[in-house]
C-alpha cells in the first residue's frame, strides 16, 4: 500500500522501512530478512527509531458521534477538541483507548475515542506511510545513486527474462548477451551489477558491442537507452 501511494516501482530497491506491529521486534532475524527481501528494502527497523514524526496529523470533531453522545453539549466538546494538539490527542488515544477532556461549562469531563475524531495523516516529504489494524509501516523513499543503479539492474533483468520467455527458451538454457548504450547510468549499472545480471539471466558471456545493430540474435525490447540482443548457446 505504501509503495502504491508513493508510485515508487516495486522493483526499485529502497534503503529502509520502519515497522510498528505487535511482536515485530521479537521476530526471528531470518524472518525479518525474508520480509525485507519481499519488500525490496535493504533494512527493516522498529518505528521507534524514527528521527521525529513521519506524518503530519490533523483532527476534526466527528459531529455525528459527538452529537449522539453529548447532544446540546456537542459544540462545547467540539470546541475543546479543536483547541488540542492533534499529535498528542491521537497518540494518547491510541495508547490508552480514550482521552478525557477538560471543558468549561461541563460538570462531567467528556471522554472521547478515535471514533469521535476525523483524523487525517499526511506523510512528510520523503516518506510513504501506511497503517492498518494497529500496525504501521513507513517507507523511506530516498533513492540514492547506488539504489538507482540497483533499480536499473532489476529493469534490465526483467527485460532480458521477458525476451527469453517470448523466444521460447527453456528455463535452463544458457545465453550469450550483447549490449550497447551511451547512457552513463546504464554503463555504470553494467559495471556495478553485470555479474548479478548475468547470473540471473543465465548468460555465460556478456559482450559490449559497438556494432550490435548488425549482429544477429533475439532483440530485447525495453524502454531504456540501451540496445540488447541475446542468443542461445
Amino acid at each position: 500500500a505504501a509503495r502504491s501511494a508513493s508510485s515508487v516501482k516495486t522493483r526499485q530497491p529502497l534503503s529502509r522501512a520502519l515497522i510498528s506491529a505487535p511482536g515485530w521486534e521479537s521476530l526471528d532475524s531470518h524472518l525479518i530478512d525474508e520480509v525485507a527481501q519481499e519488500l525490496n528494502v535493504r533494512e527493516l527497523l522498529p518505528l521507534s527509531q524514527a528521527d521525529g514524526h513521519l506524518v503530519d496529523i490533523s483532527i476534526k470533531p466527528n459531529f455525528r458521534t459527538l452529537g449522539q453522545r453529548f447532544g446540546k453539549q456537542t459544540p462545547l466538546v467540539a470546541e475543546a477538541v479543536v483547541a488540542l494538539d492533534p499529535e498528542n490527542v491521537v497518540e494518547t488515544i491510541r495508547l490508552h483507548g480514550s482521552m478525557t477532556l477538560e471543558v468549561n461549562g461541563l460538570e462531567n469531563p467528556p471522554v472521547i475515542s478515535l471514533d469521535d475524531l476525523v483524523v487525517t495523516e499526511s506523510p512528510k516529504d520523503g516518506w510513504a506511510v501506511a497503517s492498518e489494524a494497529g500496525e504501521s509501516f513507513a517507507l523511506d523513499l530516498e533513492v540514492t545513486h547506488e539504489l538507482a543503479l540497483a533499480g536499473l539492474s532489476r529493469e534490465l533483468i526483467r527485460s532480458i527474462q521477458e525476451a527469453r520467455k517470448n523466444a521460447g527458451l527453456d528455463i535452463s538454457d544458457r545465453i550469450s548477451l550483447q549490449w550497447e548504450s551511451k547512457d552513463p547510468h546504464i554503463i555504470q549499472t553494467w559495471e556495478s551489477h553485470g555479474t548479478e545480471i548475468a547470473h540471473e539471466v543465465l548468460a555465460t558471456e556478456v559482450i559490449r558491442s559497438a556494432d550490435i545493430e548488425g549482429r544477429t540474435g533475439i532483440q530485447v525490447a525495453n524502454d531504456m537507452d540501451i540496445v540488447m540482443t541475446l542468443e542461445k548457446v
